[in-house]
């Protein structure tokens, strides 16, 4: 039987904090990346065997636009507000006989399907201890937060203007890396593993500088 793509548990995360400048953006610097690299060579805590490429998709319109909160513990939580968040992938594998490894443009398409279904909603974390979600028959979603017994009312949101079932604990960059990795294997492992992409990485900014990777 052939063996499966590593997309098990992703590795802990490491977090930057850089101006986007640091990092090559647009189709000409995505090709660019896309290279032969020698065996044991490690780019962003990719293993690259022999061979092997990476190819890194970091385009400005492969985003998504939501409102959230952070909470901070118990007592403590940032007043509701927006983020434009940017998504940015490394994808790594063996190029196939023709010399590539799959099209860039299906890559394209699966990092802007995961952040459709992001784009324009209010996020809560499903997760959270210290939230408390309920949802009326008239389509109403009211947010609650603070310990059990002593829960303050958030807002009431229309149900069709929020994203309740994110199963993270908190709307993060660490906690939406983590789910959009998940998205992309929940959805996208066989067309990858068809494609010759053996792993990748997922880097969710917020703004201009707050980075965050996480690795499959």
């Amino acid at each position: 039987m052939a063996s499966r793509l590593s997309f098990g548990r992703w590795l802990p995360r490491l977090a930057h904090c850089t101006s986007r400048r640091a990092f090559p953006t647009g189709e000409r610097a995505c090709r660019r990346a896309m290279s032969v690299v020698r065996k044991d060579q490690k780019i962003w805590g990719l293993q690259l065997g022999e061979g092997e490429c990476m190819i890194s998709i970091d385009k400005e319109n492969i985003k998504f636009s939501s409102g959230h909160f952070t909470i901070f513990s118990a007592t403590e939580r940032e007043r509701m507000h927006g983020h434009n968040f940017g998504v940015q992938a490394e994808f790594l594998g063996m190029p196939d006989k023709d010399g590539m490894m799959g099209d860039y443009g299906v890559l394209k398409r699966i990092l802007r399907d995961i952040c459709a279904d992001l784009d324009e909603y209010f996020l809560l974390p499903g997760l959270s201890d210290n939230l408390c979600v309920d949802t009326s028959p008239e389509g109403y979603v009211t947010v609650f937060f603070g310990e059990e017994g002593e829960r303050e009312h958030v807002c009431t949101i229309a149900e069709g203007d929020v994203k309740v079932v994110l199963p993270v604990v908190n709307i993060t960059v660490e906690e939406l890396a983590g789910y959009l990795i998940e998205s992309i294997k929940r959805d996208y492992q066989d067309k990858l593993m068809s494609m010759g992409v053996r792993a990748f990485s997922v880097r969710s900014v917020q703004g201009l500088r707050t980075l965050l990777l996480c690795l499959t």
